[in-house]
């Protein structure tokens, strides 16, 4: 027997990890065969970062060690692989996934690697391991590039259109993991198709070509019983577009019938189809409903018609974006929209306009801002598209919020950042992160989000100009500790121009978690919330707001912002009903405010006493589902 080990190694998130579905896929295909079931053992799927020395001396005899590549294991991978030949030499190295280059540099790069596939894995693994066994040759292996008598071969590509693959849940293929790990909490994820219809130059989905096709119905349902029984918490969808087809509606009725049944899944979270739908908002109704929804995504990627014509995106148009705010709000269903920062044909002012655009829309639960990343196997990571459009990167270690920080072991990774293109420039990169920081810290994690929307509905100031003179009025008071939260973050900028920062911070306060940088602002406001409203009422003030509108709002919006320390009940007299005007704001439409005595009564909320428990569950786990103000848990009494 051929021993064989699969290698697909992520980091922890405090206790959770996920389950190794690309090399589960490519091993439940090939055991699948009687030849391959008599020829060869699967000795062990690797799904942490172990130790390489420890790893390397328990195996026994490798025949061949199989790698699926991607951002966050590519380095530990290599490290991995170089151990695995410098001790067996004859054992066979083969390398797969997103990182690996288009140009095969991968294996020209590194002399320990043999094998190097390209695209999906699942056939040419297969015929790999049938051509060690005289059933297939090496020379007639689509998709895949080695070397012969020290000549690079390049296979020809060949796309596929099919994928009755057999799952690797219903195949028994990591059960010996549940076994060897009883401690984790592993994270399920599915996939119910292949392939995606879309070709944005900063994806490298699109590029893999080939048709999209669909999973069996009854594989699908099956897998999802077979989460149920693990009683696996978190349900993933690894599809490019959920919602694109009828079916997944149906798919969503499946999975609540079994949390109704069974208690899980409690959570689901995906990719929703670019263009949103009827379909997907009663999607997102059904899962809210049910308590299972991890947000909506609603991306846009850029507001910039620049920047969308380079990458070659269309998106949804603003009022129609509008109208579906609306009816999220309305039936309070968290959604998120997602935006890239430092594509090329983006500047300053259309990133900022275009934040502003989605607040006006009523995007106030939440704007995910991601720094550009250039992927090897993307358009954008092409050399010809990086010289085009003047892109310039740097090399960071791995922008992976939400790791462990102490887990974190002595191989980094790495992410390729853009800091400046032919229409940003690093300067404008800094301060377009500054803005982007705090418009989140200050507007969708709460801090002074009332007074944002009051401010625009009743003296006209838009979303944008309240931001930058915020952040302005700030930076001026160079004794006050907000500046001190602001220029820390723009250090952290400016470290990654000169080539020695990264994109995320660590504080002992906040938990054993790396944080994004506006996440990161945030606690350290949220910390010493008493000194920021302190510091902000004297901006407040400026806005010519009436001053007895202005003490009562501030009250307000310290009230309804989730704290920690916070008890689980608390009360609120107010001079004004600003419950029912801000509930009619975040629909989109003209609020009036009435002034009457209100007495607001927060019952039976979750809170949490320290910091880090505030930050693990309010901050991270709850983000998304806009767990950061108090909503459901107020009522006028």
């Amino acid at each position: 027997m051929k021993n064989v080990y699969m290698f697909q190694p992520n980091y922890i998130y405090g206790n959770q990890a996920h389950i190794p579905y690309a090399i589960g896929t490519l091993a439940a295909y090939a055991w699948h065969e009687p030849e391959i079931k008599e020829n060869y053992c699967l000795k062990k799927l690797h799904f942490l970062r172990d130790d390489i020395d420890k790893t390397v001396a328990e195996m026994e005899s490798p025949f061949l060690a199989a790698f699926s590549a991607y951002i966050w294991n590519f380095t530990y991978n290599i490290t991995m692989a170089k151990a695995i030949k410098q001790a067996y030499p004859d054992c066979v190295i083969v390398f797969g996934g997103h990182q690996i280059a288009p140009d095969n540099s991968t294996l020209t790069d590194y002399d320990f690697i043999d094998i190097v596939i390209q695209g999906e894995g699942e056939e040419p693994f297969l015929r790999l391991l049938r051509s060690y066994i005289s059933l297939d040759r090496i020379e007639d292996i689509p998709n895949i590039a080695y070397r012969k008598n020290g000549e690079l071969i390049i296979a020809k590509r060949e796309y596929y259109n099919y994928c009755d693959y057999p799952s690797p849940y219903l195949e028994g293929t990591f059960e010996p993991l549940f076994r060897e790990y009883p401690d984790i909490e592993f994270v399920f994820l599915y996939e119910s198709n292949r392939g995606c219809p879309y070709h944005c130059a900063f994806c490298d989905w699109g590029t893999l070509k080939g048709k999209m096709r669909q999973f069996s119905e009854e594989r699908t349902l099956a897998e999802f019983r077979w989460m149920a029984d693990h009683k696996l918490e978190f349900c993933g969808c690894a599809d490019s577009n959920f919602g694109l087809f009828e079916r997944d509606s149906y798919y969503i009725d499946k999975l609540i019938e079994l949390k109704n049944e069974t208690g899980y899944p409690k959570k689901f979270q995906a990719s929703f189809a670019k263009n949103n739908s009827q379909r997907i908002f009663e999607i997102g109704l059904k899962l809210s409903e049910n308590g299972m929804n991890k947000g909506v995504t609603l991306a846009f990627q850029s507001m910039s018609p620049d920047a969308l014509k380079i990458i070659g995106r269309t998106n949804i148009t603003v009022d129609f974006f509008k109208e579906l705010m609306s009816k999220y709000n309305e039936a309070h269903i968290p959604t998120y929209t997602e935006l890239i920062l430092g594509l090329p044909g983006e500047t300053y002012d259309s990133f900022a306009g275009g934040i502003d655009e989605l607040l006006e829309a009523g995007q106030h639960h939440s704007i995910y801002i991601h720094n550009c990343e250039l992927l090897p196997g993307s358009d954008l990571g092409d050399p010809e598209f990086i010289k085009k459009y003047d892109i310039k990167a740097n090399i960071i270690p791995l922008n992976q919020p939400h790791m462990s920080f102490l887990h974190a072991d002595s191989i980094p990774e790495y992410s390729r950042i853009v800091t400046s293109t032919f229409s940003m420039n690093e300067e404008d990169w800094i301060k377009t992160n500054i803005f982007s920081d705090f418009v989140q810290c200050f507007h969708h994690l709460g801090m002074l989000e009332f007074f944002a929307l009051y401010s625009y509905f009743e003296l006209g100031i838009k979303y944008r100009v309240f931001f930058e003179n915020l952040i302005e009025y700030f930076r001026s008071r160079k004794e006050g500790f907000v500046h001190s939260v602001i220029a820390d973050i723009e250090s952290r900028y400016r470290k990654i121009i000169d080539g020695n920062g990264e994109l995320t911070a660590h504080d002992e306060r906040f938990g054993d978690v790396l944080w994004s940088f506006d996440e990161f602002a945030f606690l350290n406001i949220i910390d010493n919330f008493r000194g920021f409203y302190k510091e902000a009422k004297g901006y407040l003030e400026e806005l010519g707001i009436e001053k007895d509108i202005l003490e009562n709002l501030l009250e307000f919006q310290i009230f309804m912002l989730k704290k920690p320390g916070d008890k689980s009940e608390n009360e609120l007299e107010c001079g004004y009903d600003f419950l029912n005007y801000f509930s009619t704001a975040f629909l989109n439409e003209k609020p009036v405010l009435e002034k009457r005595k209100t007495h607001y009564k927060i019952s039976g909320a979750k809170t949490y006493d320290s910091i880090a428990d505030y930050a693990r569950f309010v901050v991270w786990y709850g983000r998304k589902d806009s767990r950061n103000i108090y909503d459901k848990d107020v009522r006028t009494v």
